[in-house]
């Protein structure tokens, strides 16, 4: 008699929507600089349009965004992310305004980063200071939802058990700043801005809108659907039937959870990868058309320019390399 087998389950994971996000707005995250700072201090940073974040590695500081807002403390292993256009101050104690701000030079273009000492050798207070920058930042709703300021606490429980290891890992590549230590490093930052919006979205801290759609039972499901395959023939009927929900329901569903209709979220999606594919090359732009789900290159050309305000060989001229535009 022979042995019954056992039954081999194999199941692909969900299309990663935020990884493809984060690729096509073209996440570039950075060190820039470690500072060893013996009181008294303060470190003003205007608003930049870069996102900026802070990790203390040894000792304390105070934060304070606006003017506005009371300071924040700042502990060891403590990851503050700071918004876009946000001017803001770190110094030794709240509310400095008894000296002058510590100026950092320019970051190094070949993003190298930068020791500032201050005061007294062994300081302290200890931290890295890095960014996150996109390089594609206009259109997407993710940007628009991004609060002000997040704020990781070392000591919040288990959860968050990541802190420590990626905190540790950074602020010890940047002290000794052995060979490799800028791949490391820029890896590191990456993972460091995804565990950041995973904190913040798990930890309800994210109002409705797109980031909360990525888990939402019914839409994340059509969200991975049309990031995997933007050049598929959508219609609302079909992103209606892969919810399970009838098409009028879907419509106020998505247009509810996402904070805009399901029609005007797939064109913005493709007008984005159309963008990228033209600035990267060498597709032509029919190539591109047909990439995100046009059948012919005028009806194609004509919604790029009515979404982006110029033609897609326009676009190619002005941000992309020599490629051929038949």
């Amino acid at each position: 008699m022979s042995k019954k087998r056992g039954k081999i389950v194999v199941e692909l994971a969900q299309f990663d929507v935020l990884g493809d996000v984060l690729d096509s707005l073209g996440l570039k995250s950075r060190l820039f600089c470690r500072s060893e700072l013996a009181a008294p201090w303060v470190i003003h940073f205007g608003g930049a349009d870069a996102m900026h974040f802070h990790i203390i590695e040894r000792g304390t500081a105070w934060l304070e965004v606006g003017a506005k807002q009371p300071a924040r403390a700042l502990a060891p292993g403590d990851v503050v992310v700071v918004g876009r256009g946000q001017g803001h101050r770190l110094s030794d104690q709240p509310g400095r305004s008894d000296l002058a701000p510590i100026i950092f030079p320019d970051p190094p273009d070949d993003g190298r980063c930068t020791v500032v000492r201050h005061g007294q050798a062994g300081g302290g207070t200890v931290m890295i200071c890095g960014s996150f920058a996109f390089q594609h930042a206009a259109g997407h709703p993710l940007l628009a939802l991004l609060p002000r300021l997040m704020q990781i606490k070392s000591a919040s429980g288990p959860s968050r058990a990541w802190v420590g290891p990626v905190a540790r890992m950074l602020t010890a590549e940047a002290a000794q700043m052995r060979p490799g230590a800028q791949t490391i490093i820029s890896h590191l930052t990456d993972v460091l801005f995804v565990q950041v919006l995973r904190d913040w979205i798990s930890d309800g801290a994210a109002a409705p809108g797109w980031l909360m759609a990525l888990n939402h039972p019914q839409i994340g499901p059509v969200l991975a659907a049309v990031h995997e395959r933007p050049d598929a023939q959508w219609t609302v009927e079909r992103l209606a039937a892969r919810a399970r929900l009838s098409r009028t329901a879907f419509s106020a569903r998505f247009a509810k959870v996402v904070g805009e209709p399901a029609r005007k979220y797939l064109m913005r999606l493709r007008m984005q990868r159309a963008a990228n594919l033209l600035a990267q090359g060498p597709l032509s732009i029919s190539d591109v058309a047909e990439s995100t789900g046009y059948e012919s290159e005028a009806a194609f050309s004509k919604a790029f320019k009515r979404w982006h305000g110029k033609t897609p060989g326009e676009m190619r001229r002005d941000t992309g390399p020599a490629s051929p535009l038949r």
